[in-house]
């Protein structure tokens, strides 16, 4: 019994992260992973002192990337989506709407080239950033739909409005000439921030993750970057270079790891719950066989004694399983904080525990079953 409740109470546990796990998993990001490399180049003060000389590398950069074979798009941001790197900033229209009152806080991305066409990031309405949004030009920004449904009524209403980013002598103002779709820049199932951008052609901005979209194979595309970047600039490293979808399974390793080691330990606790079910009702017919052999020459019918024994492993099975799904429910909600998409308490769960741990205990008793009805009285006579 005491191994049924374990196996019942780790079974409800594995259950829970599993489903979390495939909640998790189904999550729309809102960028692609697949045939994309990134990496980070982060240009000292000293080289490249202003936003000319800034552009005028990654142009060159820019330039060497996109001759190389299989590349398919290029673009950069200031902080890659799943990165663990951000810069939040609040954010209110210069005009508010009736009854928008205070600032919001928004995640604060500078982006050049291509970048959202390379992630796939779908444009909701309005324009990307383009040549002509260089300095000297309007101050322009792209929102993405959740800051454009927060401050307005939709994505379109938000096209042409002028925000204000910052606060005190920094902040700046700009028109929002594109909105675009919500990018979760942190860990899959954890809320994210609503997001601006701004052209780097506009901005002074040093640090810059590039990604390539390309055909190639991801060593064959690192290997062609780092010479690339050398090409331009020997004296500029390359950090943090992966592909983004080595990105995504980093940042959902911990929930992955964690179904799997509870998945292991579940499957290992259920193989002893049936080794015990046999165990215990193989010495319960053994002791019974006697009784079993009376019964027979009596006239009993193997159904008889089929339910006797199958009686005593639903009794044992039942308590198990009551124990261990209360105490799995339990472990459930103190497991909550690791959960995403699935209550303690998933009927689901609940019901896959109950028909493991149900059919575990039939295949456990089916030895001991069938040496029970198979008793011969006469052997069992003429042993006493």
């Amino acid at each position: 019994m005491t191994e049924i409740a374990l196996a019942a109470s780790l079974l409800v546990c594995a259950g829970l992260t599993l489903r979390s796990l495939q909640a998790l998993v189904s999550v729309d990001v809102g960028f692609a992973t697949e045939q994309r490399f990134a990496f980070k180049t982060n240009l000292t003060e000293r080289g490249y002192p202003d936003a000319a000389r800034v552009n005028r590398f990654y142009d060159q950069l820019t330039t060497r990337l996109e001759s190389l074979p299989g590349t398919l798009s290029i673009g950069a941001i200031s902080y890659l989506p799943l990165s663990g790197e951000g810069l939040s900033v609040n954010a209110a229209p210069v005009e508010p709407p009736s009854g928008q009152t205070g600032d919001v806080t928004v995640d604060w991305r500078i982006v050049r080239g291509r970048y959202f066409e390379t992630m796939d990031v779908a444009l909701m309405s309005g324009r990307l950033f383009s040549s002509d949004d260089r300095p000297g030009s309007p101050a322009v920004a792209i929102v993405d739909d959740v800051l454009a449904r927060r401050l307005w009524t939709n994505e379109g209403a938000a096209i042409g409005r002028t925000i204000r980013f910052g606060s005190g002598p920094p902040a700046e103002t700009r028109t929002i000439v594109g909105v675009v779709r919500h990018v979760s820049h942190v860990e899959p199932g954890k809320q994210s921030l609503p997001a601006a951008y701004a052209p780097q052609s506009q901005v002074y901005q040093r640090g810059m993750y590039t990604v390539i979209k390309s055909t190639s194979a991801p060593q064959a595309v690192m290997s062609a970057a780092r010479a690339a970047l050398r090409s331009v600039d020997p004296a500029v490293p390359m950090y943090f270079a992966e592909t983004v979808a080595a990105r995504y399974d980093s940042a959902i390793s911990l929930p992955r790891f964690t179904a799997g080691l509870v998945s292991a330990f579940s499957t290992l606790a259920l193989v002893l719950a049936g080794v015990g079910i046999f165990g215990v009702t193989g010495y319960a017919v053994a002791q019974r066989m006697r009784e079993f052999g009376i019964r027979f020459a009596l006239g009993a019918q193997r159904l008889h004694v089929g339910r006797l024994v199958l009686g005593r492993v639903a009794l044992l099975a039942g308590v198990g399983l009551t124990i261990g799904t209360g105490v799995g429910i339990g472990l459930g909600s103190l497991m909550s904080g690791i959960l995403f998409g699935v209550e303690s308490n998933d009927p689901l769960t609940m019901s896959v525990a109950i028909g493991a741990i149900g059919l575990t205990a039939i295949l456990a008793s089916l030895a001991p079953l069938r040496h029970a009805v198979r008793v011969s009285p006469a052997e069992i006579l003429r042993a006493e």
